[in-house]
């Protein structure tokens, strides 16, 4: 892969990955280191087939966040009489991403994917391997589920 590719990829595609990459880890740090990984790997084993790119960017970006989450979870375990928790930063929206962690997997993945993400229907259906309807239940189902959380939070 030349450079200037790389670049142009890199900069069409690095704001999705970050918004990803903070609606899981919900750090601006851990988010960046995230964005630095997904591109390097993308820069040393790019996929064989670029046709969904942006698809392959946000699954890679996903499994390196929940990568990310279960190796902290195993630190917290073995260090837990520190009892310290990774800082929260508050953003606009964080009650809408605190909403969205309590949603199921199925669901916040197509969300994170299509609001952060910017993903089309399309592009979730093929990074997921689902269809498009599946994809667009989902959304439906989990705009609902959230929409029903935050009105219990509000209360």
């Amino acid at each position: 892969m030349n450079d200037e590719l790389f670049i142009e990829i890199y900069e069409k595609n690095k704001t999705s990955v970050f918004r990803i990459a903070f609606s899981y880890l919900k750090d601006r740090e851990l988010a960046e280191d995230v964005l630095q990984n997904v591109f390097l790997k993308f820069y040393t084993a790019s996929p064989r087939n670029e046709s969904n790119l942006t698809g392959w960017l946000a699954v890679v970006a996903k499994n390196q966040c929940l990568d990310l989450l279960r190796s902290r979870k195993r630190e917290r375990e073995v260090l837990s009489d520190l009892k310290s928790d990774p800082p929260f930063h508050e953003e606009e929206g964080a009650n809408v991403l605190a909403a969205v962690d309590k949603t199921p997997e199925k669901y916040a993945t197509a969300i994170r994917l299509f609001y952060y993400g910017g993903l089309r229907v399309k592009e979730i259906a093929s990074a997921l391997h689902i269809s498009e309807n599946n994809v667009k239940k989902r959304l439906n189902r989990a705009r609902e589920k959230l929409k029903n959380l935050i009105e219990e939070d509000a209360r």
